[in-house]
């Protein structure tokens, strides 16, 4: 589950102009909790950009075993993940209080589509 804020996200540098424009553009701030999963609906449907805090993704195996991807923090995006490969399913968790633009697959193509 994840938490809708109203209020976006403002750039502190020249650097942070990537958040802003996914808002205009349709995208959404959301919020995780420490040690939330993150709704695995989201990582399927769109793209999600860090803006505060520490993920950790991960894939499980078929028999529940974990196998750590990678740490991902302010910058990094990650979402829109193909499951291609039935023997494993791919996970994130927050590791932090997060905060995120998540932007809907739709909402960026067409994003790409009319904005170059």
């Amino acid at each position: 589950m994840f938490i809708s804020s109203s209020k976006p996200i403002r750039p502190i540098s020249n650097q942070d102009f990537i958040p802003e424009i996914l808002l205009q553009k349709g995208g959404r701030q959301i919020q995780f909790e420490a040690n939330q999963t993150i709704d695995a609906d989201l990582l399927d449907s769109g793209l999600i950009f860090i803006t505060y805090g520490i993920v950790k993704s991960y894939a499980t195996e078929q028999n529940g075993n974990e196998i750590f991807i990678d740490l991902l923090k302010r910058g990094d995006i990650f979402g829109s993940i193909q499951q291609t490969n039935a023997e494993f399913h791919i996970a994130a968790k927050a590791m932090t209080k997060c905060m995120a633009i998540y932007i809907h697959q739709e909402e960026l193509q067409y994003f790409y589509d009319t904005d170059q």
